[in-house]
């Protein structure tokens, strides 16, 4: 004969139900609007960006008035962007010889360090490999590197 037992659980008062356990925790979400949380983000966002942009800003104004004296040698930024603003515009534009966009020029020059880097690689795996093998190369070269 089998018989089959019930357990029946005793409310504990030293035992704070769910709820009030959430509520009672130093670690619990605290209810917030949605105002003050987009208050808080934005100024997260205002406190990550005012350090560089405030250094920007101030290297910007240093290199104008570096800049504006009529014997320096270098243009000023406002100089800069009037003479490119074609090319910064219309970074797409296709023209004869040097006369293109902004993205063919960044483009060429992207494939040139390319061509620098693949050599660069090739001659220093090579010198490498030529190091690790020859005891005379490694003799002959040790004084260099």
């Amino acid at each position: 004969m089998v018989h089959s037992a019930r357990v029946v659980a005793l409310p504990n008062p030293k035992v704070t139900p769910p709820a009030q356990q959430a509520a009672l925790h130093p670690l619990a979400p605290k209810p917030v609007s949605v105002l003050s949380s987009t208050v808080r983000i934005g100024t997260g966002i205002v406190t990550q960006l005012a350090a560089p942009v405030l250094t920007i800003a101030f290297l910007l104004v240093l290199w104008q008035m570096l800049a504006s004296s009529p014997t320096s040698a270098l243009p000023s930024p406002l100089k800069v962007i009037d003479e490119s603003w074609e090319i910064i515009v219309y970074p797409f534009k296709v023209g004869n010889g040097i006369d293109q966009g902004l993205f063919w020029h960044v483009t060429a020059s992207l494939v040139r360090v390319g061509y620098g880097y693949t050599l660069a690689a090739f001659l220093g795996i090579g010198l490498g490999v030529l190091l690790g093998q020859s005891t005379l190369a490694m003799r002959g070269l040790d004084p260099v590197f």
